[in-house]
């Protein structure tokens, strides 16, 4: 029980970093930038963004990926019901 609490405060404290943060909150601006288009969703954001992983090291790429599908979710606001 202890080594998994360490390794989750490891984890948290590689995700935290500076870069990395930088990374995930750029994955959430263009997730929110291309979900806010009609017609565009979740795997839009992801597929768009697939190349960019190509080139960065694997942390901030696993980083940002899935900040940018969670966005799309949260960018578009309900249609009220008539």
């Amino acid at each position: 029980m202890m080594q998994a609490l360490q390794d989750l405060w490891f984890g948290f404290g590689v995700a935290f970093q500076g870069s990395n943060l930088m990374w995930s909150f750029f994955g959430v601006l263009v997730g929110n930038l291309i979900g806010v288009l009609p017609g565009m969703g979740a795997l839009s954001a992801i597929s768009i963004l697939l190349p960019l992983t190509y080139v960065m090291h694997p942390v901030p790429a696993i980083l940002m990926l899935p900040a940018s599908s969670t966005a799309r979710s949260t960018a578009a606001p309900s249609a009220p019901s008539c």
